[in-house]
């Protein structure tokens, strides 16, 4: 039912990961999205919404392939903006109703804009930024992990192990895992070829809306980008298709509807399902990845997919205490994964 808030109605409140609040609203008669933070709650959702909306409005030449911006508002410790209201439903959901055949339209299509349009051919372009990288690496991955150890002692306790065994399968725990990734310099070498250009840095399901073409007027099915996240220090394609993978490869939308994770000692266990739609569309996203950067780079992107669970252990450490744990799992599983490929284990 909705709800009267001064001058505005509020219809629904979306589900979200963050501390931010992303609202339904009817306002003089128009249905828009708006998204607000209050610096007291949270300065990270704070800082993080006035960073989305100043990308997207540096990219309203992309609409509708980025949601329109109607306006922002900054007042004292409050910040909102909205955005235009698209009849839709979301990438998850696309993937999983539609015929296969048009849910590798929908990726490709997705794939194709960031390629061609928000990277604008740069990702076809080797670069040397091994400073960025270090520099990404040690804040992305070793200081997130650094910042949870110190907020819980369950992590300071499984991290101590050499192995830790992830539903039943026994992998490097971080420390050795991590150390023999880093301090290889042909691997270090290889990601840092990866070009440093424009991206949207958030580019996983949950962040993409799909629009039917009865609903959108262009004659075919299509998508919209929402909640860039531009403060990535290694600002590369890699990071972007690393958020594909993330959902497609290791299966995010699955875990986080896990309610349920069981530690003992150095095993860690959780319902890991996913669907027979995500493992053909993951196959279907590597081969394109290939296509676009070449095999070793398409390989580097499960570098990134694992850096993906480590930023967010933070955060899921606040909000989900009980469950967070399977996260640094997934994280320890898909460096194993990732070094393998490399050679290094």
């Amino acid at each position: 039912m909705a709800a009267s808030n001064g001058d505005y109605e509020i219809v629904a409140v979306f589900r979200g990961a963050s501390l931010a609040r992303t609202l339904l609203i009817r306002e003089n008669g128009t249905l828009k999205v708006r998204k607000e933070a209050v610096l007291q709650e949270s300065s990270y959702a704070f800082q993080k919404l006035q960073e989305q909306a100043a990308w997207l409005e540096a990219h309203q030449r992309f609409s509708p392939r980025i949601p329109k911006l109607l306006g922002k508002k900054l007042q004292g410790d409050f910040f909102s903006y909205d955005m235009e209201y698209y009849k839709s439903m979301s990438l998850f959901d696309y993937v999983h109703v539609k015929p296969l055949e048009r849910a590798k339209e929908m990726l490709s299509q997705i794939i194709g804009f960031c390629f061609d349009g928000i990277y604008g051919g740069a990702a076809g372009k080797k670069g040397d930024n091994a400073g960025l990288l270090k520099k990404f690496v040690s804040s992305k991955l070793y200081g997130k992990i650094d910042e949870t150890l110190k907020a819980d002692d369950r992590l300071k306790q499984i991290a101590a192990f050499d192995t830790i065994f992830v539903n039943q399968a026994e992998f490097l725990n971080f420390k050795q895992i991590a150390g023999k990734i880093t301090e290889d310099k042909e691997t270090m070498a290889s990601l840092a070829l990866s070009p440093v250009t424009d991206i949207h840095g958030d580019v996983c399901a949950d962040n993409i809306i799909c629009t039917e073409a009865a609903d959108n007027g262009s004659g075919e099915d299509g998508f919209v980008l929402l909640d860039p996240n531009p403060d990535n220090i290694f600002n590369t394609p890699l990071v972007d298709m690393s958020k594909l993978s993330q959902s497609f490869h290791s299966g995010y939308e699955f875990l986080i509807d896990s309610n349920d994770c069981s530690v003992f000692g150095n095993q860690i266990i959780f319902n890991d399902n996913t669907s027979r739609n995500y493992v053909l569309l993951d196959g279907f996203l590597q081969a394109k990845l290939k296509e676009r950067l070449g095999e070793e780079q398409a390989a580097n992107t499960l570098f990134f997919d694992a850096i993906n669970y480590a930023r967010m252990l933070p955060l899921k450490q606040k909000l989900t205490p009980k469950t967070y744990l399977l996260y640094y799992a997934v994280l320890v599983k898909l460096l194993n994964e990732f070094a393998q490929k490399k050679g290094l284990v």
